[in-house]
């Protein structure tokens, strides 16, 4: 039985591909329980297209993964820090376009042309 329509899509809706190399990695396996609710919220608002403008902010994310906004503010610090996904543009406001949440770039996809950098793979532990 195939999952796939007659326009190749999965008839299934949405998945988040979590990939065996960066989940065995030693990156990935010192994370808090937090950090990777984050890694996998960032990794849900991934379309395909948009590496490097994935908006996701402290609320957001304390509301998603269910912990406070510091907790959240934490497990961003260490999502970047272990090499998963760097800021691409700081968070802002202007009176014009109003406020502007953190926008992410997963280090595992290519981004604006360039190829994957894969940070994860360099961290090491202390």
């Amino acid at each position: 039985m195939s999952r796939v329509n007659w326009k190749g899509r999965n008839k299934h809706g949405n998945f988040v591909l979590l990939r065996h190399d960066i989940m065995d990695s030693p990156a990935y396996l010192s994370m808090s329980p937090a950090a990777r609710c984050v890694y996998q919220a960032i990794k849900r608002r991934f379309n395909g297209h948009n590496n490097g403008d994935i908006p996701l902010s402290c609320r957001e994310a304390s509301d998603i993964c269910k912990i406070s906004k510091t907790t959240a503010a934490n497990a961003f610090e260490e999502v970047r820090r272990k090499g998963l996904a760097e800021v691409a543009s700081e968070a802002g406001f202007n009176q014009k376009g109003g406020r502007r949440s953190r926008r992410w770039r997963l280090t595992e996809e290519p981004c604006n042309g360039q190829p994957a950098t894969s940070d994860w793979r360099k961290w090491k532990s202390d």
